[in-house]
């Protein structure tokens, strides 16, 4: 196994990509569960990880009326834990090195389900569910690329949903937890490694 690790191509980056499975609950309520799907090297030859998201469309929504839902914290500790800990997500095994640095982070979105539209009385359409895929986009990725934790850890973060394809903009400077993220669970870092305030 060494050998084949040491004579892999340089620049072969199925070599150097992690694969995520992740099923989502029905309605945003939380992660399901998370499968690895391929390990290929170890934690700090990872170039690329990519994470396969399986969500219901229909009344996906990961924020409610009091601030972010169980699945935006699960999703959010599930990477922080991995680029803090590899891939056994264990707080108390944090990585040598402090955390991994990813040249890529890919979120590939499949959606069951219709999405659905909604009529008043008179059988106008009133509102629109939008996607898991739009949600995920704009109310989980943008607030975390906004923020600069990625910066040191994460070089691009795209989002498919197998239709389109979107490159998340990243903040150049590095940043903190914002203060308004308090009491969410959206701490960064394990162990005192991560960014502070």
């Amino acid at each position: 196994m060494r050998s084949f690790m040491r004579n892999r191509k340089e620049g072969d980056s199925k070599y150097t990509t992690y694969v995520m499975a992740a099923e989502l609950g029905n309605g945003g309520a939380d992660v399901r569960d998370v499968t690895w799907k391929r390990l290929p090297c170890a934690p700090s030859d990872a170039e690329v990880l990519v994470i396969e998201c399986a969500a219901e469309s229909d009344d996906f929504q990961p924020w409610g009326d009091g601030g972010p839902r169980n699945i935006v914290r699960s999703m959010y500790q599930t990477l922080n834990l991995f680029l803090h800990c590899g891939p056994h997500l264990d707080r108390t095994k944090p990585l040598p090195s402090g955390h991994l640095h990813l040249r890529e982070l890919v979120v590939n979105v499949r959606m069951r389900g219709e999405i659905r539209q909604y009529f008043s009385m008179t059988g106008e359409p009133i509102k629109f569910s939008r996607s898991a895929y739009t949600l995920i986009r704009d109310m989980i990725l943008t607030p975390l690329c906004s923020t600069g934790l990625l910066v040191g850890y994460v070089d691009r973060v795209t989002i498919s949903d197998g239709k389109e394809e979107y490159v998340m903009p990243l903040t150049a400077e590095r940043g903190g937890v914002p203060k308004h993220w308090d009491r969410y669970g959206l701490e960064w870092g394990v162990g005192g490694v991560g960014v502070a305030r």
